[in-house]
């Protein structure tokens, strides 16, 4: 049996992602397609357009067999970490073969040489990296320009880590290689604009597009597919749910909370908390907010991050929780009613592992042999999961009352 795992935001669900499945099902022929997919909340730091539930079920409509949920604390998170927990929830199926993912380059060659110098990491890597950050660079930057050095006399390689799809290939070959997985990793080369471009291909853009397309009103109809249109029209009557609709939560956060608390927060160093503090009290929106306080040391999307751990109250000792307790269950948000049997056997596999496979949060909270620390997780995602819905208007408490969706 072939089983394709990929790991997804989906924010949202456009024609560049129908592409890839596409081209999935076409080279590699698999029997299921299983995503890991981030919820409410994105990797960088942003909220998502449609909530985990519409995304759980366009991606069943269109393409997808099954959807497994990343914690938020780490969808929130590094791509290093973002990349981890997706790899590792799709190990822990111990059904999925290949792990697919969008490259600009494709030469899995130099990823996995890339990788394997970065999960090793060396003497020269570490100097190189010490060096770079004591220049006051953030964190990618000197990894990218330590890397760089290493492979200084191969262009190609060089140019790996200026890419942010080819950084993600390159962090899931790394958990590869760190779980000693059995997973083979399988390239898909991106046909369309990078990540962060506003330039389209025929019928495909990029997320960052589309998102900007939507939320100043404008057509994006020609780079999603027609069911995720249909959506966005019939229950969010096109409106765009922004990091800025949270403001009101984060500047009063800021300016009830002690210096203490902030510190505590997940990502929270070297007095970023100060700096935010006194902007929230000259600022009206978070996008001002973060432009006010970015530097060279403080990316945007690193200071978003920030904002959206204070906003969920995602502390370093949560978060630490939520790393060590993700590996021990696996969250499904919905399946095809042809997968059933590739579910079971999941299950059966959880059992075998001491991996508890949940889909209702509600029957699972309620059952006094539940495991208290995946009790501790899941109560959690409810509370991140109200918060986001407060500002989308939609269902509060929907982790209690929605079951995993089967299409």
């Amino acid at each position: 049996m072939i089983v394709a795992g990929i790991v997804v935001e989906y924010n949202p669900y456009h024609n560049g992602h129908l592409y890839q499945i596409q081209k999935i099902k076409e080279k590699l022929n698999p029997d299921y397609i299983i995503v890991a997919m981030g919820n409410n909340f994105s990797q960088r730091g942003e909220v998502c357009i449609l909530d985990k539930y519409d995304k759980t079920e366009l991606a069943l409509e269109l393409g997808v067999d099954m959807v497994l949920e990343i914690p938020t604390a780490l969808t929130i998170s590094s791509a290093e970490n973002f990349a981890k927990a997706g790899v590792t929830l799709l190990e822990n199926t111990h059904v999925v073969t290949h792990l697919c993912f969008g490259v600009e380059n494709d030469n899995l060659e130099k990823i996995t040489s890339i990788a394997k110098t970065l999960s090793k990491e060396t003497m020269q890597y570490k100097k190189l990296l010490k060096d770079e950050l004591a220049k006051g660079v953030s964190f990618p930057v000197a990894r990218s320009n330590a890397i760089n050095e290493i492979y200084k006399n191969d262009n190609e390689a060089k140019d790996i880590l200026n890419k942010p799809n080819n950084i993600l290939a390159v962090e899931y070959v790394k958990q590869l290689i760190k779980l000693n997985s059995k997973m083979k990793p399988y390239i898909i080369k991106r046909n369309g604009p990078g990540f962060y471009d506003t330039d389209v291909k025929d019928n495909i853009s990029s997320a960052t597009n589309i998102r900007n397309l939507l939320k100043n009103k404008k057509d994006a109809s020609n780079y999603i597919p027609s069911e995720v249109e249909k959506v966005l029209k019939r229950k969010y009557k096109n409106k765009v749910v922004t990091i800025d609709d949270f403001s009101d939560i984060f500047i009063y956060k800021m300016q009830t909370s002690n210096k203490d608390d902030l510190k505590n927060i997940y990502e929270v160093k070297e007095g970023i908390e100060n700096s935010l503090y006194e902007s929230s009290k000259k600022n009206i929106t978070i996008t001002s907010i973060i432009d006010d306080v970015k530097s060279k040391r403080f990316t945007y999307t690193g200071i978003s991050r920030i904002i959206c751990n204070i906003i969920l109250d995602i502390t370093k000792e949560s978060y630490k929780h939520t790393l060590e307790t993700m590996p021990k269950y696996i969250r499904v948000l919905g399946f095809k009613n042809q997968a059933e049997e590739l579910l079971s056997t999941i299950v059966k596999n959880g059992k075998k592992h001491k991996v508890t496979v949940i889909n209702n949060v509600n029957k699972y909270l309620k059952d006094k042999k539940s495991n208290k620390e995946i009790c501790t997780e899941l109560e959690k995602e409810i509370q991140y999961n109200n918060i986001y819905q407060i500002k989308a208007m939609h269902d509060i408490n929907s982790d209690y009352t929605k079951n995993m969706i089967v299409k």
